[in-house]
């Protein structure tokens, strides 16, 4: 791209209103909206109505994880828990609102990652976060920092734990996931790099929001 079509294309995004640059980035939570009291809203097999009804939503349920959008825009990927099992369906975002208070440029106060094949997993919460795998049982570590990655996207992040004797370093990236073994929904993938008192070594996965 020549350096002034970069350079206006540039300022168009910086242009848009930030509740707009922030409504386009996912996952996000939401609130169903606009459905009567007697009613709910439908979650879908694909992004329309002419799919299957695979789960509903109680008219004021919140808060609601839209993992993705559709091409269109239209619809959402919704992902919801129930009886320790997952299930996702697609919405229609003319009923979903997206809460307030949400901030892309940081990671978000709390997610739960995990791999498989060695399984592993990390739960981040806002200050700390918990590590377990084969050899290690839910060692925590602090939150150092963690930094959206230089190129102006709410797309990757990096993040750096400490504990005693034991660091974690890993970039996450906003994006649909699979975890290679179900066909849960994760809006964010992992790469964990594990050194000091965890044994050194890189683990790749997936993460949710809570």
């Amino acid at each position: 791209m020549k350096p002034l079509a970069l350079l206006l294309a540039l300022l168009s995004v910086l242009s848009l209103p930030l509740q707009a640059q922030e409504d386009a980035v996912f996952p996000a939570y939401h609130r169903v909206v606009g459905v009567r009291a007697d009613d709910v809203l439908n979650l879908r097999a694909g992004p329309g109505t002419s799919h299957s009804v695979v789960a509903v939503l109680a008219p004021d349920a919140a808060p609601v994880v839209v993992v993705s959008r559709s091409d269109d825009g239209r619809w959402g990927l919704v992902r919801i828990q129930g009886d320790g099992a997952y299930t996702a369906g697609w919405a229609s975002l003319r009923y979903l609102e997206r809460l307030l208070g949400q901030d892309s440029s940081r990671l978000p106060p709390a997610l739960s990652c995990s791999g498989t094949e060695p399984f592993w997993s990390l739960e981040l919460g806002p200050r700390d976060a918990r590590y377990s795998d084969l050899l290690n049982d839910g060692v925590r570590l602090e939150r150092a920092w963690d930094r959206l990655a230089l190129n102006m996207r709410p797309r990757q992040y990096g993040l750096a734990l400490n504990g005693e004797g034991a660091q974690i370093r890993a970039v996450i990236t906003r994006g649909l996931c699979s975890d290679g073994m179900s066909d849960r929904v994760y809006g964010f993938s992992a790469s964990v790099i594990r050194d000091g008192a965890l044994g050194q070594g890189i683990v790749t996965g997936c993460c949710a929001l809570p």
